[in-house]
């Protein structure tokens, strides 16, 4: 399968701000998925390029093949990375625990990693809704439409992950669609953010319930599903709950990796 690289962007003018540390390292994680997913299809061989040379030497003209040896993916990593890679059979799809306790024993960042879910999906999915068991260890901060979080946003202050909105209170919001719109942030009825009842789904997401959102232009999705401290059965219930809400029959290739380790292939259940 083709590699897709994910990159973050950032918005030029006053009101743009650089992405937070979480969200850089997140990004490189999902490059690092996207990487490991190739090399899981390729077999994980070296890349042997072939070139033919056709120099005329005295008076015949010879062809020589030159073989070129470039590194592999793992090569080029760090010897932490290379140790924990060689832990992991690329060939075998692993339990969900079983993969999960593998990444704690090849665990070597100091810092609690977080660990992630990359799935390869039939189709290119748009949203999905989740309610996961366990918390993910991020802390979303939501906020509904009002006359504070609008004179933030005129001054080019955003301070909130989700922004929910009334149909009502669109009007007032729709100026700021430059601003909120690249970030993913505009209040949008097909995720739930636009909606007559904006308390209750304040509650909802407050208690665990969140958006996932595909690539617009790849069949893939990446997702959060809690640190590497947490309890494995936690995780795997997590696990267990974003594949019931994306459908089994609808992914292809599941992987679960931490901010730092390679990724170990999982069944799909």
């Amino acid at each position: 399968m083709s590699k897709t690289k994910f990159k973050t962007v950032e918005m030029s003018g006053e009101s743009s701000k650089k992405k937070s540390y979480e969200e850089k390292r997140a990004a490189k994680s999902a490059n690092r998925a996207a990487d490991e997913m190739a090399e899981i299809e390729a077999g994980m061989g070296e890349v042997v390029i072939d070139e033919t040379s056709t120099t005329p030497i005295v008076e015949e003209a010879q062809t020589e093949e030159v073989k070129v040896e470039k590194k592999s993916q793992v090569a080029r990593r760090g010897k932490h990375y290379v140790t924990a890679h060689g832990k992991v059979d690329r060939k075998q799809i692993y339990a969900v625990e079983d993969a999960l306790e593998l990444l704690k024993k090849t665990k070597y960042a100091k810092f609690d990693e977080s660990v992630e879910v990359h799935l390869v999906t039939k189709d290119i999915m748009s949203n999905v809704e989740v309610a996961f068991p366990h918390s993910t260890g991020k802390t979303i901060r939501v906020a509904i439409v009002n006359d504070d979080v609008i004179a933030n946003l005129e001054k080019g202050i955003i301070d909130f992950d989700v922004l929910i909105a009334t149909p009502a209170q669109m009007g007032k919001i729709t100026k700021f669609a430059r601003l909120l719109g690249p970030k993913g942030l505009m209040p949008n009825p097909k995720n739930g953010t636009l909606t007559a009842n904006p308390d209750k789904k304040k509650a909802d997401l407050e208690g665990g319930r969140t958006t996932i959102r595909g690539e617009k232009k790849a069949p893939l999705m990446h997702v959060l599903i809690g640190k590497a401290s947490m309890d494995t059965k936690d995780l795997a219930d997590n696990i267990a709950t974003l594949v019931k809400a994306v459908g089994p029959t609808k992914i292809t290739k599941m992987v679960v990796c931490t901010t730092m380790s390679p990724s170990v292939r999982i069944v799909v259940a």
